[in-house]
């Protein structure tokens, strides 16, 4: 009688369980130049999404680049260019990381979905935890790689998220810019954005944790009952 009860118990539970729904939820993914609510900051401002690393050196947080080289594409509404030096100066040629994380702790990661557009001084290769996902090349669709937005969709295919902190970089090249000429490095992300479901938590657990401890306390009685 009394594992029959147990059964039944344990049945009911996971009947409920299966009634648990994963949710979907927005992660705080953000473009370049903007604040905690996505909107634009002036020039000169922080980024505090963003750190910038010139030749694997000190990461330090990024820039608000104002005014931008005239060259380099307008940046759509919510997003701004971001760089080493708050105004269009000419910076050290060599390889410049940008670096933005994003927390997927308790999410299904299978369910991923996300994209964004980026323009950089110069070519620039966008790596997802390490992982090469997309470039942009010096000169592409008969463009130069500042002048123009390039699109990227992220495949859960790839599995590259994690359960935990994810880091997307864009490691820009500045290069040597023949003449006298103003070269400052810069990269610019917009409409970056997703979402995810969450890993669903069977709405029967605290059903479950609770028929269990009654059914604990019930077995003890017996127990001592039988023993008297």
């Amino acid at each position: 009688m009394f594992k029959g009860i147990i059964k039944a118990a344990l049945a009911g539970t996971l009947l409920l369980g299966l009634a648990g729904t994963a949710q979907s939820a927005t992660i705080e993914w953000f473009s370049t130049g903007v604040d905690d609510s996505s909107n634009a900051l002036s020039g000169g401002a922080t980024d505090t999404h963003y750190t910038v690393a010139f030749n694997g050196g000190s990461a330090q947080s990024a820039v608000v680049v104002d005014p931008g080289h005239p060259n380099w594409i307008a940046p759509p509404a919510n997003s701004r260019w971001i760089g080493v030096s708050p105004s269009n100066t000419t910076d050290s040629v060599g390889t410049y990381t940008f670096s933005t994380s994003f927390d997927l702790t308790g999410f299904n990661l299978s369910t991923a979905e996300f994209s964004f557009n980026w323009s950089s001084d110069n070519e620039s290769v966008v790596k997802l935890n390490g992982t090469t996902i997309t470039s942009l090349a010096h000169f592409e669709n008969g463009l130069n790689a500042w002048a123009q937005l390039k699109s990227y969709v992220y495949d859960s295919d790839l599995d590259l998220l994690v359960d935990g902190v994810n880091t997307l970089t864009f490691e820009v090249e500045n290069a040597v810019c023949g003449g006298k000429c103003l070269n400052p490095t810069g990269l610019l992300v917009s409409g970056l954005g997703g979402t995810i479901s969450a890993v669903p938590v069977p709405a029967a657990l605290p059903l479950l944790a609770a028929a269990l401890g009654g059914l604990g306390f019930l077995s003890a009685r017996r127990r001592r009952a039988s023993a008297a």
